[in-house]
């Protein structure tokens, strides 16, 4: 079975080496707009939260989150039966109350 155009192109998107900080800054911004969310947790801690379908994704914004930020990282994988998705990956990046001037950027 032949990957769909979609997965492809995030696959080869996920491939992209980026050096420059701000670029990666960018990317990140962007992966957050269209796959993320601010949660807040029982305990009020904030987490920022990437989901997504595509382990390339989901690893880019993990190697993103690594280099750009000293946030305790969290990767969850589920599988589920619901819309032909059998699995779905999430990020998370658990905020520090200093942390949160990041987000002011």
């Amino acid at each position: 079975m032949s990957a769909s155009f979609s997965s492809e192109t995030k696959n080869e998107l996920a491939r992209i080496v980026i050096g420059d900080r701000c670029c990666q800054a960018a990317e990140l911004s962007a992966l957050l707009r269209f796959n993320g969310r601010l949660e807040l947790t029982r305990n009020k801690k904030k987490t920022l939260c990437i989901t997504t379908d595509n382990a390339g994704t989901a690893r880019k914004a993990f190697k993103l989150f690594k280099s750009l930020s000293e946030f305790p990282l969290t990767v969850i994988m589920e599988t589920r039966k619901r819309f032909n998705t059998n699995r779905f990956y999430m990020v998370r990046a658990q905020l520090d109350i200093d942390n949160t001037v990041v987000l002011k950027k």
